[in-house]
């Protein structure tokens, strides 16, 4: 069996079960190469699992509520590294749990037990603290998680029947460090690939970034869709979704280079380039692609970012027309992004107050001790900030969540103070 048949068997099986830019012109097609079918070694073959989606796929018995739901839960909050889940919570009306933890935590996940919950701290002297969440809002802590996930990697947190375990995603060699592996919905296994040091900004802890995007197909036959230097694609994953209706999931990217800064392109999975923002117009400028969402005016995908996160941090909201990424919506304050951090998941997308629109949840950018809800729609022509949550503390983690048998989201974060805050 060749390689790439084998890194794409094992990786899908593991899964199932700052100030706003002035507009530019239209802009002009980013180059890109589409390389020849090549295979795609991975570093350590894991054993086969059985792939769990990252919306609820069982439903608990009557008989025994305690059937565990398959569930996989990413930092980047689902396999295709969009950032957006369906279903629907309450924040502004739920009290939050305070779980104290014995320092700083780095990454948080969670993921449904039943009845119940499970939530696992990852903290930044690299060891792990994991609870379960009662539904009389008590907690405990819970001992049997199995952890075979390895530091300085980002955490996957999955549940199989009832068995829960904190692992590392696969790794493929041609793959970018702190990079994700995400998974499109007709099984193709999609990632950054190539490092290059070329552009030099390192705004995400290091300086190496990707030159291209590999496409592991089902059938193992993979392609490399490169950028022509002096461009490259400055993130950790490609966001999938079908921005344009034909079927089949796009990839949206963030290119950058010295000379124009940061624009997100899509692509489809054959390489063919399908469209693009206006750039910022400055070098060492950036764009935090965040999620792909049904946002528009008559219910519309649009594409979401911050644009430059650690600056004037504004989020954007993109439509598709013909070849061009247009902008339609903004909202000023709000970040992404700590600068120098590989962590690019502080900002999340769902319904999370039940009024039947999407916001995007992410921190203020003054202080960072704040959660706002930016919303776009009820016929506004602009985004708004909703609400804002008190987090008595520096967000430092990623904004976890997940959506549970019923559609009910919860939501958890890691505070300056050694705080889990869960509004369950």
């Amino acid at each position: 069996m060749k390689l790439t048949h084998l890194a794409l068997i094992i990786f899908s099986i593991s899964l199932v079960a700052c100030a706003q830019a002035t507009p530019e012109p239209t802009p002009v097609p980013p180059t890109a190469t589409v390389v020849p079918p090549t295979t795609v070694p991975t570093q350590e073959p894991a054993p086969t699992e059985v792939i769990a989606e990252t919306s609820p796929t069982a439903e608990p018995t009557a008989e025994d509520t305690q059937s565990f739901m398959p569930y996989t839960a990413y930092t980047h909050l689902t396999a295709s590294g969009n950032r957006y889940l369906e279903g629907t919570a309450d924040l502004p009306n739920t009290t939050p749990i305070d779980i104290a933890l014995s320092t700083r935590a780095d990454w948080v996940l969670g993921v449904p037990y039943g009845d119940e919950q499970v939530w696992v701290a990852l903290l930044e002297d690299n060891t792990i603290e994991s609870y379960q969440l009662h539904t009389d809002g008590t907690y405990s802590t819970f001992d049997a998680l199995t952890v075979t996930w390895q530091p300085g990697q980002a955490p996957i947190l999955e549940i199989s029947e009832n068995t829960i375990e904190l692992r590392t995603q696969p790794q493929f060699e041609n793959a970018i460090p702190h990079g994700r592996v995400t998974q499109a919905s007709n099984g193709a296994i999609i990632y950054l690939s190539n490092p290059t040091d070329i552009y030099g900004h390192g705004v995400l802890g290091d300086v190496i970034e990707a030159a291209c995007i590999t496409v592991v197909p089902v059938d193992g036959v993979s392609n490399d869709i490169c950028i022509d230097p002096p461009a490259v694609i400055e993130g950790v994953a490609p966001i999938l979704a079908d921005m344009n209706n034909d079927g089949r999931d796009d990839i949206l990217v963030t290119l950058a280079d010295s000379n124009g800064g940061a624009k997100l392109v899509l692509f489809d999975q054959s390489g063919e380039w399908l469209a693009a923002s206006a750039p910022i117009g400055q070098g060492n400028r950036w764009r935090n692609q965040l999620a792909i969402v049904p946002t528009g005016p008559d219910g519309q995908l649009e594409a979401v970012d911050v644009l430059t996160p650690h600056l004037n941090a504004t989020v954007e909201y993109f439509q598709l027309n013909d070849n061009t990424l247009e902008r339609v919506a903004a909202q000023a304050g709000y970040t992404s992004h700590y600068l120098g951090s590989p962590n690019l998941d502080l900002g999340i997308a769902a319904d999370f107050d039940g009024d039947g629109n999407v916001e995007i949840l992410l921190t203020d950018k003054p202080t960072g001790t704040l959660l706002g809800a930016i919303r776009r729609g009820d016929g506004a022509e602009n985004a708004i900030v909703a609400w804002e949550l008190a987090l008595d503390g520096g967000l430092l983690t990623n904004i976890a969540a997940f959506s549970d048998v019923n559609g009910h989201i919860s939501v958890g974060v890691g505070t300056s103070e050694k705080v889990l805050r869960i509004w369950p």
